[in-house]
């Protein structure tokens, strides 16, 4: 059954790392690993009423902490399909 997560991500190089919000359901991340993923992410600088917008979709890998300063574990998703807009305000069309 597909599940909506709130996670915390960063960009690693090709790779898409997150870290699901453990307290949401299906947070736990437990039974993700091989599956294919799609996430988003979104933006708004208000001040120059402009936003944007990324979606990919990928395969999900764990990830074991590389180091003290990784913020540990994780998952990594390995990205198919990557596409996004920047989107401005009605005034700019």
């Amino acid at each position: 059954m597909p599940v909506i997560v709130p996670v915390r991500y960063a960009v690693a190089g090709e790779t898409l790392r997150v870290w699901p919000d453990t307290r949401a359901p299906g947070g736990s991340g437990v039974g993700f690993e091989g599956s294919i993923v799609a996430f988003q992410a979104d933006g708004l600088d208000e001040e120059v009423g402009r936003g944007w917008s990324v979606h990919v979709v990928g395969r999900v890998e764990a990830v074991a902490p590389s180091d003290r300063d990784d913020p540990g574990g994780g998952l990594a998703i390995r990205p198919v399909v990557v596409d996004g807009a920047w989107v401005s305000s009605d005034e700019d069309r």
